[in-house]
Formats: C-alpha cells, structure tokens, sequence
C-alpha cells in the first residue's frame, strides 16, 4: 500500500511540475510587407525542451474574424517560434492579430494595424 501511496505521490509531483513550468508566449511581434503580402510574426517562448514544450498552434485573424489557423509541430529555436504566411486578402486598414498557443498551458494575443 506505501509503494502505491509514493507512486501516486510521485507522479502527481511530475505532472506538477510541468504544468508549472509551462508558459504562454511571452510577447508577439507582428509585421506585415505591403510588396509582397507577406505577415510575419515572431512569437516568444522560452524553453528548454522544445520538442515537448512549444508553440503548437497559431491563429490568424483579420477585423476581428479568425481567418486561418496553423498546427505547428515543434519549435526550431528554444526562444522563439517565426511563422511567415502569405496573406494576399489583408488591406490598409485592417487589424490583424496573431494567437499564439503554447502546448502545454497558455496562449498570446497580439494585432497591428495596417497602415
């Protein structure tokens, strides 16, 4: 019955753990090049295991509809995630925003008006 008991103990100490370790982004830098409809966002999210814990999903969205979302395996760099997409429908005028996810807790908005 003790091994049981510290069996459970242990394991709920894990799963604790990395639910505390787990974050959102910490901050989202958007642009958007006119010439070549193309919008870039770099989302930060510090982590020292980036093939569990990372940027899984961003969201896109346009005047306040999301437009597309992405599903994202894995981050390539341990302190930010860069997506770039070619966005020909975003206009002067638009408010476009950009969601970041991360995979275990969390997530980041961020929009930029186009100018």
């Amino acid at each position: 019955m003790k091994k049981i008991f510290f069996v459970l103990v242990f394991a709920c100490g894990l799963l604790i753990q990395g639910i505390v370790f787990a974050h959102p982004p910490s901050k989202i830098d958007i642009t958007f090049d006119k010439k070549t409809s193309t919008l870039k966002a770099v989302i930060y999210h510090s982590t020292s295991n980036p093939a569990r814990h990372y940027i899984n999903k961003v969201d896109i969205g346009i005047n306040g509809k999301e437009v597309m979302s992405d599903n994202i395996t894995n981050d390539a760099d341990k302190m930010k995630q860069i997506v770039t997409y070619k966005m020909p429908q975003i206009k002067t005028g638009d408010v476009v925003s950009v969601e970041g996810y991360c995979s275990i807790s969390g997530n980041r908005t961020a929009s930029i008006n186009i100018e």
